[in-house]
């Protein structure tokens, strides 16, 4: 859809598919199926409608699972869904959009021939599959296996089945005569992309895998609202805006263990901010930039609070660490008391001292 006037737009571009992915599961036992696991005849019409068995090995199924999920992922990234007009897209998108729809109808054929080529021993497989689990369960086998054999599809069936098929139409509204029509669809156009952006920046939020995953996440929505601004032109300058930040603020793409403390945090800030802000931002009522930046200064003042508790810490337990010195003991001066011989002297004259020894010295020794 091309915008051809400030408010509406009256070009749209859709896409319809229809891929066929099969399916393993049939409702496959009869009576005597029922009878070998067990059930009694009162059993047999309210359980059989609910049981449910593998016909064919699900691995055979891989490949257009694949190829329709792949599909399906594009296209995410590419469209909005609306109630009156389907799946619409960026007609500007159209060459790049039909070109790989050929791509994966083109791997879907291929998986097709594989498949159709490869049938007969798909089911001679599953037969033998529900032989052995019969008799680990120590059930009769051949009931089950006859009841599966014979609700295992022809090759015919499949080949009839498998499509993959997609149609691509452009629309053109006069805008004069659907003016009210129009208004209300541009209308639809843009409160879905609120719900969807709010939708999103949540699941992202709530992804904590990696900053590698959250980051590149973030940048898929870039791609998408690019792709929307055909119809709301203010996408393209969030989109913008929202990449600068992821790569100047929250580090880009890179491996898990190359984020800083303050990116990964500023990352989960960006998509909050988003989140919180979306239908705001959707309709040009608020810039992401100045309130990205606020949520990025309280997140620095919170790093750097919780450095400066950090340092104290660290400076405390280094003090505890330290050795302080001894205090030298408080020196007493010593009263000497007198001897008691001496004593004895004093009381009697007569008593003598004996002469001191004489001390000599050899060496370091003294005796």
């Amino acid at each position: 859809m091309t915008t051809n006037n400030s408010n509406n737009s009256n070009k749209f571009f859709e896409v319809r598919l229809a891929i066929y992915a099969g399916s393993n599961e049939r409702k496959a036992f009869d009576t005597d199926a029922m009878r070998s696991l067990g059930f009694t005849g009162v059993d047999f019409d309210s359980v059989k409608a609910m049981l449910q068995t593998a016909v064919l090995p699900k691995e055979a199924f891989y490949p257009f699972l694949a190829v329709r999920k792949s599909v399906q992922e594009f296209l995410a990234q590419k469209g909005m869904n609306h109630d009156l007009l389907g799946r619409l897209f960026n007609p500007q998108e159209r060459e790049e959009i039909i070109l790989f729809l050929n791509e994966k109808k083109s791997e879907y054929e291929e998986a097709k021939k594989v498949f159709l080529a490869d049938y007969a021993r798909a089911k001679s497989e599953q037969l033998e599959k529900v032989r052995n689990s019969a008799a680990l369960k120590g059930l009769e086998p051949e009931p089950l296996v006859r009841a599966v054999a014979e609700n295992q599809p022809s090759v015919e069936y499949y080949a009839r089945k498998f499509e993959f098929r997609f149609i691509d139409s452009s629309i053109e509204l006069d805008a004069e005569e659907w003016r009210y029509e129009l208004k209300k669809i541009n209308e639809d156009l843009v409160e879905r992309t609120c719900y969807e952006l709010s939708r999103d920046a949540e699941k992202i939020r709530n992804d904590l895998t990696s900053t590698t995953t959250r980051v590149s996440k973030i940048l898929e929505q870039v791609a998408r609202l690019r792709s929307l601004s055909f119809y709301i032109p203010a996408l393209s300058s969030l989109a913008s805006d929202i990449e600068e930040l992821v790569n100047n603020h929250c580090g880009g793409v890179k491996r898990p263990k190359e984020y800083s403390q303050a990116e990964t945090l500023l990352a989960s800030s960006l998509v909050k901010v988003v989140w919180e802000n979306a239908r705001n931002l959707v309709k040009s009522k608020a810039t992401l930039k100045p309130i990205f930046l606020e949520e990025a200064e309280r997140v620095a003042m919170l790093l750097q609070e919780d450095e400066d508790q950090l340092n104290i810490g660290f400076s405390e337990s280094q003090q505890d660490l330290e050795v302080k010195p001894e205090p030298e003991p408080e020196l007493i001066e010593e009263i000497e008391a007198p001897s008691v011989i001496e004593e004895i002297v004093d009381v009697i004259p007569e008593f003598k001292k004996p002469p001191a020894p004489a001390v000599s010295s050899v060496g370091a020794f003294a005796f």
